[in-house]
């Protein structure tokens, strides 16, 4: 069975052609001023059912993300595990390369109180990189590093700037849509003491 399958209203696809580069090209033939319509399967997973003129290349994209934050150092030793929530607007300016900004909610439960008291926002921004693994692993991901500076305000404290990056897999569902499971690493320069958490959970990124 072909990893790719196209099936056209009208017209041909030639056999796909792998560049080794993350790229699989199909050569299309079909008639002047013609738009049939198009299913692309991937594995025998429908990707894309629609105009030909439906597919266009997808450089921005949106996405929603939550799950548990992990204390590290002495911040750890006074805060266990919460939860956090954020969300990421970007564009991909070349290939695999691109820019996004990122704002998050952190909290944490304090080891005093039991309760999940103290919370960090964050905002800031930085750089992607995404690499298509191929679809013999897991049917076709995507592994995505980001590098991230920002803007981090402690409840009850001062502002202070920071960094943060991490790692990412990518499960495309549809030609819009990926699934996502990713962990990250916050620094905060904060006095006495710098804060550093790190953060795992899941998320869906919608690409436009």
């Amino acid at each position: 069975t072909n990893a790719i399958s196209i099936v056209m209203s009208e017209g041909s696809a030639a056999n796909w052609v792998d560049y080794l580069d993350g790229r699989y090209v199909v050569p299309l033939s079909v008639a002047d001023n013609a738009d049939p319509n198009i299913q692309i399967r991937i594995h025998g997973r429908l990707l894309y059912d629609g105009p030909l003129s439906g597919i266009q290349q997808k450089r921005g994209f949106f996405s929603l993300h939550g799950g548990l934050t992990f204390p590290q150092g002495n911040f750890g030793n006074s805060f266990e595990g919460g939860y956090y929530a954020e969300a990421k607007l970007g564009y991909r300016v070349y290939r695999e390369f691109g820019l996004q900004i990122k704002g998050g909610y952190y909290a944490f439960k304090n080891t005093l109180t039991n309760k999940t008291d103290y919370s960090i926002f964050g905002i800031g921004g930085g750089v992607t990189y995404r690499k298509w693994l191929g679809f013999n692993f897991l049917t076709g991901v995507y592994l995505q590093a980001e590098s991230n500076i920002g803007y981090y305000k402690p409840e009850n404290g001062d502002g202070v700037f920071g960094a943060n990056g991490g790692l990412s897999l990518m499960k495309p569902v549809s030609h819009f849509v990926n699934i996502v499971l990713s962990s990250d690493y916050h620094y905060l320069s904060t006095d006495p003491e710098n804060v550093h958490f790190l953060t795992a959970g899941l998320g869906v990124q919608f690409r436009f």
